[in-house]
């Protein structure tokens, strides 16, 4: 039996297109990209053992739907990273975390006033207030912005920081006395 010579002159070019296709001389080598980092960082957190649930809210004030929190976790220029609900936090390395943590970040520059708070929405009620640290972070540059400590009660509504964004992405007006800056979570 005969094979065709066309039938042979597909498979050649079937092979040779495979061969081109599969070259690791003209394959390029693929490098995933990191992801890009945050603008600016806020950390919240408490000791763990403790066991309650602070939220850390965010808002843009040119942007009235731009509140940012456990309800709505990325919203506008925010990423609440992590809603920590419980003394069952976690674990690195199989050690047990002494704090509890939440993590906000602004993602990119945008020009605009901001206001940030913190709310005691699992504090006991008979119990004492809980005493939470929150710390602001600029990435690109790194620059350390703040750092406070407030004391939160049960349902309590706490205004951390007011200040505005410049378009070079520059911190300004900085407010950090809970009586100038007005409270968004619960009017």
């Amino acid at each position: 039996m005969k094979i065709p010579i066309c039938f042979l002159d597909i498979i050649l070019i079937l092979l040779v297109c495979m061969i081109l296709l599969y070259n690791p001389i003209t394959k390029k080598e693929e490098t995933p990209t990191p992801p890009p980092l945050a603008e600016f960082i806020l950390t919240v957190h408490w000791d763990v053992e403790l066991n309650a649930d602070i939220d850390t809210w965010a808002l843009r004030v040119d942007n009235p739907e731009s509140i940012t929190g456990f309800t709505r976790r990325e919203n506008d220029v925010f990423i609440l990273h992590n809603d920590n609900t419980s003394s069952q936090y976690g674990q690195i390395d199989g050690e047990v975390l002494d704090e509890a943590r939440e993590t906000l970040t602004i993602e990119r520059v945008k020009e605009g006033e901001y206001i940030f708070a913190v709310h005691g929405y699992r504090v006991p009620p008979d119990g004492p207030p809980i005493e939470v640290t929150i710390e602001f972070q600029k990435s690109k540059p790194y620059a350390h912005i703040f750092k406070k400590r407030v004391t939160v009660n049960h349902d309590e509504e706490v205004p951390i920081a007011s200040f505005y964004i410049d378009d070079n992405g520059a911190v300004k007006n900085l407010q950090l006395n809970e009586n100038l800056i007005e409270r968004f979570i619960h009017q």
